[in-house]
């Protein structure tokens, strides 16, 4: 497995089909190295959380990989899939039906895993990062950027020496977030608004001050800080991996709406001002060699081979339900949306998958088991599932998804 662990899992009673899950983003920055996780429950990579015990008490033979190394390793967690499965292969035969699924950077993978293997039967990608790597690491430099036109001049938004540099610049860009988020009275909390609403923040968290509108602002500012806080967590990473800055930051095209401009105006901001200073403001360009580097890790291209069910949170503030606008359009412009099926779920109440907020990646254990049914159901009759059934009472249409945060970017 070129130097990654792996795990696989077979019930004694199997039923022929294999899932294969790509686990999410490991930060080099953390102490805890990556393991082979084998579900979207298995983070300590044992295979004994509920989710795996249930799949495989239903029959499902189950592996996974940690990859090679943390990071944005996309093209080695891609490969490593493929090396599981003739690791599969090679010891227990060629399954009935192979299911490719993963969650947020494991998202993505899947789905480039499945456009590229055709021993892949069906992929259930969820809350990934399905705009592909360039756009979203536009749009969380862009965050930064508009932190620092607004709030933190001084702010250091490329090009780190280290890791703990540019962990120091997370810091010190979400300390401004929060002692503009307290300033209700002389536009610091406008600007904070407006920032989020340029980039798509979700307006729904579990920890907000009390009062209707106080509670939605609330909620902007503390998914600001966490998506200004995995930009910096990852910059170092792909800098120093392909070899620059591969992100560019732009100049918002789409208007705020009327409500937005309420909020920002009662927050003791001036809306045209505060767009104006962003237009004015000096931008940052990529550097073309390394922004050709990172899409080539890995972008889905929407030419599906296979049945496809996508599984995104409506609240996500790491990895935005703008991604499957994108991946809808792609798809759409391959001519293969007949084998595109997007579920949006509302989080559940207190969300354990991980625990702040509304939740990145924050789908019950019924959601995930529902998920994976309808995929496995639509891979074995061969025929679109009609209805959605098994995902309990908060599934949420996908007819309207929301566009990516600037008209700009397509």
């Amino acid at each position: 497995m070129k130097g990654s662990q792996y795990n696989i899992r077979v019930p004694k009673k199997w039923n022929g089909t294999l899932l294969i899950f790509s686990h999410g983003y490991v930060s080099p920055a953390g102490r805890a190295g990556p393991v082979a996780e084998i579900s979207f429950e298995d983070t300590k990579g044992t295979g004994t959380d509920a989710l795996s015990t249930t799949l495989l008490a239903e029959g499902y033979a189950l592996a996974g990989s940690s990859y090679t190394g943390k990071g944005w390793v996309a093209a080695d967690a891609v490969s490593s899939a493929d090396d599981i499965y003739k690791k599969f292969v090679a010891l227990r035969g060629t399954p009935k039906h192979t299911l490719v699924w993963g969650a947020s950077f494991g998202g993505l993978v899947t789905e480039v895993v499945a456009e590229k293997y055709d021993w892949v039967d069906g992929a259930l990608p969820m809350c990934g990062a399905l705009g592909g790597p360039n756009l979203n690491f536009d749009n969380l430099l862009e965050a930064a950027w508009a932190v620092k036109t607004l709030l933190l001049p001084s702010l250091q938004l490329t090009k780190f020496t280290s890791q703990d540099q540019a962990n120091a610049a997370a810091s010190r860009a979400i300390a401004a977030i929060r002692s503009a988020t307290a300033d209700l009275t002389h536009g610091g909390a406008a600007k904070v608004a407006l920032i989020a609403d340029i980039l798509g923040m979700p307006r729904k968290s579990t920890t907000h001050p009390t009062g209707r509108e106080l509670r939605q602002f609330a909620a902007l500012s503390d998914s600001l800080q966490l998506y200004i806080y995995f930009n910096f967590a990852a910059r170092y990473d792909v800098e120093q991996r392909y070899g620059g800055d591969p992100s560019s930051t732009y100049v918002p095209t789409v208007p705020l709406n009327a409500a937005q401009v309420v909020e920002i105006t009662g927050l003791h901001g001036d809306a045209t001002a505060l767009l104006g200073k962003l237009s004015a403001a000096q931008g940052v360009a990529a550097d073309p060699t390394a922004r050709q580097a990172l899409a080539a890790s890995g972008d889905p291209s929407g030419k599906l081979r296979v049945p496809t069910v996508t599984l995104h949170v409506t609240q996500d503030p790491i990895v935005l339900g703008a991604n499957e606008f994108i991946f809808r359009n792609r798809v759409a412009a391959q001519q293969q949306s007949a084998r595109l099926l997007q579920i949006q779920v509302s989080p559940p109440p207190n969300s354990a998958h991980p625990p702040y907020g509304v939740g990145h990646c924050g789908f019950s254990t019924q959601q995930v088991l529902g998920a994976l049914n309808v995929l496995n159901q639509w891979v074995d009759t061969r025929t679109k599932p009609a209805s959605i059934s098994g995902l309990g009472a908060d599934v949420v249409p996908a007819k309207a998804l929301p566009g990516w945060p600037s008209g700009a970017r397509k």
